[in-house]
Formats: structure tokens, C-alpha cells, sequence
């Protein structure tokens, strides 16, 4: 555990990251423009295909920032034209809160816009900012530019820590007078911002901690999202009663959902989703790491009531590393009235782990949803929300031996043996336990 204080650093996107993503730029509906070499200003302006757009590393709209308390961050965007032009292309961009209007909206998200003053632009190479906007030039030849980004820290008693703050940038214009693509035609920089907590020290645990319903469901949940922050000190531990490793994640136990699923964990494989069969399809074949936080998120989807089949996306972090198809995936709905699901997570092997949270969604969150709320404390009266378990000295009752569901709606039940305790001033986000 690093007991230092936390050095923060800048978090940007590096000009090799979206260099590359230029190598397979082209047009939104996938057709480029047909010239000779380059277009001239005049001439390719007028063809049909070409036009400017903005782009970010994985093809998001998208990014995410850590500031600094005192200093702020650097981030980057980067306008692009679908083809080269044989003279320079002036490209301007511009803060526009409108951006997250149409963003929110499509992505049920609530983010803010901070005020432009604390945003400077930079085109690439110039040591002279500007606030509002700032024109850039994509030199003759070549198809992007770059434009940096300088934002101020926020002031805790005007931006709020229940609420998350974003940077809209949008191409407002171009000097060679061609589109303004729709897809994307702007950026959005999401500012996390570190946050102390205290998170649950599992020492030694008996078996699974299981979260039962007060209510049965009222109607079919056809779609749900499971979400888990944890640490480990080793992964791959055996049990007694199985010949395998058998750490495990979150579960489900069965009743309302028929036989339910086991969830293993492994160094090389990732996550295996287990329900009555072993095999290398049924593992996300993406690395884990001991020693670091893991934010898992399972989203389930019904795909057909007469196949009983399902969809599962599995995240780690804002990252989606494996969707188990119809082909593998059978139903994993929640019948309305049925007997209780038993969710449950944890499990006898655990020793020196780490657990920050536990929450169920009754939908599927949106990827950008998924990257919103990733750190920071979870209101219990958001839209959806059916348990939310932060495991903290605050939500612990210790005559009832138990942590407290902040939604109200469900119950946890501990194993008997369960040795723990709590770490104060845990500071997220981190890539692993870090105490001031």
C-alpha cells in the first residue's frame, strides 16, 4: 500500500495515441474523397465526400481527465479532414455548451459545463492562448491538427462534488468552406477530480457476502447492470471444494434466474462467466492485474423470450473487453414475482482484498454512463438504481452485523467469518490503494 502522498500528474491524450487513430480516419459513412493527389481549396471544396470532423482516441466523442487540486490538467482534441488539400486549412473550434445538451441526452447523463474562463485553447505549437476559441491551421498535406487544451482547477464551493463537469469543444468553421461532419463534429473532456474515501479491508472471509430483495420484482427486468469495485493482493486462489482456482467476482445464485452464473477470475483469461460448462469462450481473454483497482461491469440485455437467450458486455473500467453472445449466453432475466436471485459477491478464498462498492442498475448503462460513474459516490436516488452498497465505515451497522443498502431496497447478509476492517483517506481515482 503507498502510504505517500499521491503525486499527481497531467492526464492527456499523447500525440502518438491520436497519430495513429489519423491512419484510419476517413469519412463517416466510410467513402473518402476521389482526387489525384491532394484537393486544391477551390476545387475539392465543391466535390461531394470531403469535410472536417472532430476525432479522439477510440473513436469516442469522449475522454476523461484527472486534475489537479491546484494546477488543473491538459487535454487534447483534434480536428480532421476527411482528405488532404494542397493549401493550409484554417479549422475553428469553440466552447459550446450546447454540446452536452445533445450529449446528455443521448447518453441519459447530466454533466455540466464549466465556465469558459478556466479553459484556454492552444493550436498546436503556439505559446499564446485564447479563451472561447481558437483557430488552428492543418497545414497543406496533411489531414489533422492538434489543439491543446489548458484547464484551471475547480473551486470546490462553486462546483459542487455531486455533480460532474465537463470541457465541450465544437468545430464552429473551416477557411475551405467544405462540412462540418455530424459525426462527430465536437469533443467532450469529462473532469474527474480526486476525492478521499474509506474502503473495506477484507482479512479473512467465510464465503459469499448475499444481497437479497425486500419486494419481488413488480415486472420482467430484461435488462440489468451489475457493477463492483475491487482490489486484490493475489488472484487465482484455490478452494477446497474444487480442484480449479475458483476466485470469484459477483454472482448470481439461482431462483428467480435459473440456475444462475459463477464468475471466475484469472491473470491471462480475465473473467469467465460460468453457468454449466468450462471453456476458453466463456473467459473475457482480457488480462487482470493483482494489486490494482478493478471496476467490473456486467450489462445484460434479453435477446429473445422463445430462443431464452441473452446478451452480456463485460467492462473493465470505461473499457468494454468481451460481449458473450446469444451463442453462449442464455436468459438471465428477472422474472416479475419469482424468488429472489440472490446476488452475491466474494467469496471463502478472499484474504487482503479490497472492496469499495457494490451497485445494481435495472437497465443497461450506457457506455458513456459506465465512464461517468466510475469513482465518484453514487447518489442512491438516482434513476435505476435497485441496491447500492458503498462498503464504508459510514454505511456499517455494527449491532446488526451488516452494511446498508443506501437505496433502501434490499438486504446484505455477511458470512460468519468475516474479519475486516476499514481504511481511512483512500484517495481515488488511483490505480491502487494510495492514503494521504
Amino acid at each position: 500500500m503507498n502510504r505517500n502522498p499521491m503525486k499527481r500528474l497531467y492526464t492527456f491524450i499523447s500525440f502518438a495515441a491520436l497519430s495513429a487513430l489519423v491512419a484510419s480516419c476517413s469519412l463517416a459513412d466510410g467513402k473518402g474523397l476521389d482526387v489525384d493527389e491532394f484537393g486544391t481549396k477551390g476545387s475539392s471544396a465543391k466535390m461531394p465526400g470531403n469535410g472536417v470532423y472532430m476525432n479522439l482516441p477510440g473513436g469516442n466523442v469522449a475522454s476523461s481527465l484527472l486534475l489537479d487540486d491546484e494546477v488543473g490538467g491538459k487535454a487534447v482534441v483534434m480536428p480532421v479532414l476527411a482528405s488532404p488539400f494542397a493549401e493550409d486549412v484554417t479549422v475553428t473550434l469553440s466552447f459550446d455548451p450546447t454540446v452536452l445538451d445533445e450529449y446528455n441526452k443521448a447518453n441519459g447523463l447530466k454533466l455540466l459545463p464549466v465556465e469558459p474562463s478556466l479553459v484556454t485553447f492552444y493550436a498546436d505549437g503556439s505559446e499564446t492562448g485564447s479563451e472561447g476559441n481558437v483557430d488552428v491551421v492543418i497545414p497543406a498535406g496533411k489531414t489533422s491538427a492538434l489543439v491543446n487544451l489548458d484547464i484551471k482547477p475547480l473551486n470546490p464551493e462553486k462546483y459542487s462534488f455531486s455533480s460532474k463537469y465537463a470541457v465541450p469543444v465544437r468545430i464552429t468553421k473551416n477557411s475551405a468552406n467544405i462540412p462540418v461532419l455530424s459525426s462527430p463534429n465536437y469533443a467532450i473532456v469529462t473532469l474527474n477530480r480526486s476525492f478521499k474515501t474509506d474502503v473495506l479491508h477484507i482479512i479473512k472471509m467465510g464465503g459469499s457476502a448475499k444481497i437479497s430483495m425486500n419486494e419481488p420484482m413488480k415486472k420482467d427486468l430484461t435488462e440489468w447492470t451489475m457493477q463492483g469495485q475491487f482490489h486484490f493482493s493475489q488472484l487465482q486462489r484455490n478452494d477446497p471444494q474444487v480442484a480449479s482456482p475458483n476466485q470469484t467476482l459477483m454472482n448470481i445464485g439461482g431462483g428467480g434466474i435459473t440456475m444462475g452464473w459463477w464468475t471466475r477470475i484469472a491473470y491471462g483469461a480475465g473473467i469467465q462467466i460460468k453457468r454449466g460448462r468450462d471453456g476458453a469462450d466463456m473467459w473475457t481473454q482480457a488480462p487482470l492485474k493483482d494489486h490494482e483497482w478493478i471496476n467490473v461491469t456486467f450489462v445484460y440485455r434479453e435477446v429473445s423470450k422463445v430462443d431464452n437467450t441473452g446478451r452480456i458486455e463485460v467492462y473493465y473500467g470505461d473499457k468494454l473487453v468481451k460481449t458473450f453472445d446469444e451463442k453462449t449466453t442464455p436468459s438471465y432475466t428477472w422474472k416479475a414475482g419469482a424468488p429472489d436471485p440472490s446476488w452475491s459477491f466474494g467469496f471463502g478464498n478472499y484474504r487482503d482484498d479490497y472492496i469499495r462498492e457494490i451497485k445494481l442498475w435495472n437497465r443497461a448503462l450506457t457506455s458513456a454512463e459506465i465512464q461517468d460513474k466510475l469513482y465518484l459516490p453514487e447518489d442512491p436516488k438516482a434513476e435505476g438504481l435497485l441496491f447500492y452498497y458503498p462498503l464504508t465505515k459510514k454505511s456499517y451497522d455494527e449491532e446488526a452485523r451488516t452494511f446498508i443498502d443506501l437505496t433502501g431496497n434490499s438486504k446484505l447478509t455477511l458470512p460468519d467469518r468475516f474479519d475486516f476492517e476499514f481504511v481511512e483517506n483512500v484517495v481515488l481515482p488511483n490505480k491502487t490503494i494510495v492514503v494521504e
